[in-house]
């Protein structure tokens, strides 16, 4: 099971707690850039990049339905506005 790590940010006197992955090491901080997620923040195995993971990934943020479908869908128009620009 992956244990917690408490630091303080340089900027804020507010405590974050960082889970390790099963590593070992302080899992970092990453943000989606999926359509379906897009911004949401989540934790992932620090080794990720390094092909040496141990799968780890955990949600920072809830899931929640705040106009994400309207903003996929005129990303998917602007790409198509872009590619018609492009030939």
């Amino acid at each position: 099971m992956p244990t917690s790590q408490t630091s303080r940010t340089p900027s804020s006197s507010s405590q974050i707690t960082h889970p390790r992955c099963l590593c070992g090491k302080v899992a970092p901080v990453r943000t989606s850039n999926k359509p379906t997620s897009m911004g949401m923040r989540f934790y992932r195995c620090a080794n990720y990049w390094k092909g040496k993971k141990c799968g780890f990934f955990e949600w920072i943020d809830s899931p929640c339905d705040c106009g994400r479908d309207e903003l996929v869908q005129k990303i998917d128009l602007l790409e198509r506005q872009l590619d018609l620009l492009e030939r």
